[in-house]
């Protein structure tokens, strides 16, 4: 999915030919739009841009979204589900490494797994209206007492 304008709009996204372009459309073929991965800046991982936040109602998991940067603006985006977003994060960070003109050192598979639980762990404390650091003891409270 392709947040724009803090909307979510179901896209079709690929990788093209020569690995340097982010390609999107309705279909593959259909009204396609590219960016150029040599133009990337850096990724972030997580709902963390301005357009992310300014949505009033995230549709997503905080943990399937993340954005690639650019100069003077951001393609922020989410994934169906959990195995897709480790493959596209890290497929798409190493492509901005290797190609992008960012410095953003790039986060290991481990590091990237910590910050997915993270988010996840967020979001269930949460949606009990608590802070992660609240939750997690009154967890860990019932897995002793238990």
């Amino acid at each position: 999915y392709n947040y724009s304008n803090s909307k979510r709009s179901r896209r079709f996204f690929w990788i093209g030919d020569n690995g340097r372009q982010l390609c999107w459309g309705r279909s593959k073929g259909e009204d396609t739009q590219s960016v150029n991965l040599q133009e990337c800046i850096g990724i972030t991982y997580g709902p963390v841009t301005t357009t992310f936040i300014r949505c009033s109602n995230l549709e997503d998991p905080p943990w399937t979204c993340f954005s690639l940067l650019f100069m003077g603006r951001t393609l922020d985006l989410t994934v169906p589900n959990d195995p897709a977003i480790q493959h596209w994060f890290l497929g798409l960070q190493h492509l901005v490494a290797t190609q992008g003109i960012g410095s953003m050192p790039p986060i290991s598979e481990s590091k990237f797994l910590w910050l997915k639980a993270q988010l996840k762990l967020q979001g269930a404390a949460h949606r009990q209206k608590m802070v992660m650091g609240r939750f997690l003891v009154l967890q860990l409270k019932a897995l002793a007492s238990g």
